[in-house]
């Protein structure tokens, strides 16, 4: 397999596929990210239960799995749902303790809490719906999100200095 190990690299040649396989609708694209993405799921599935740990991959994957969904076989999709489902919870519990995200001291006003929004929330999105998901998953990443881009979007539309750094 050319992935033997994934990371960014690996990650964002999923990602970079599935999104040619998106906008121009080449299946040669779709089928190569795919053909990946199941090997991931199926590595991982085996390993770790959990198809990606670290959560500034999360919106590589849950893009790819949502853009490559109509390519995935039924059991493929289910290795793959099962794995980002536990992937979703381990990441949601994060985000539950977490005082930088929606722990019991969270103000919602951090660097982490936008970037979790952002990835995680993402993952929560293409997971709506599917079997193993849960709502509080979606209702949550809304909440930080309301909680964290509220902060620092001017009455403009326009991003204005705060606590994040972008």
């Amino acid at each position: 397999a050319i992935i033997k190990r994934y990371n960014h690299p690996a990650w964002n040649a999923i990602f970079n596929l599935a999104f040619a396989y998106q906008i121009t609708g080449d299946s040669k694209y779709g089928k190569q990210a795919a053909a990946w993405l199941v090997e991931a799921g199926q590595m991982y599935g085996k390993t770790h239960a959990a198809i990606e740990s670290r959560v500034q991959y999360l919106h590589l994957v849950a893009c790819a799995y949502d853009w490559l969904y109509d390519l995935l076989l039924p059991e493929e999709r289910k290795t793959l749902t099962t794995a980002l489902c536990t992937t979703a919870q381990l990441n949601y519990f994060g985000l539950m303790r977490n005082n930088n995200c929606l722990g019991p001291l969270s103000t919602g006003r951090s660097n982490m809490g936008v970037f979790m929004a952002a990835d995680f929330g993402v993952l929560a999105l293409a997971l709506d719906g599917e079997p193993g998901s849960k709502p509080d998953w979606l209702a949550g990443a809304i909440r930080l999100t309301g909680m964290c881009f509220n902060n620092w979007i001017g009455d403009a539309g326009d991003c204005r200095e705060g606590f994040a750094y972008f």
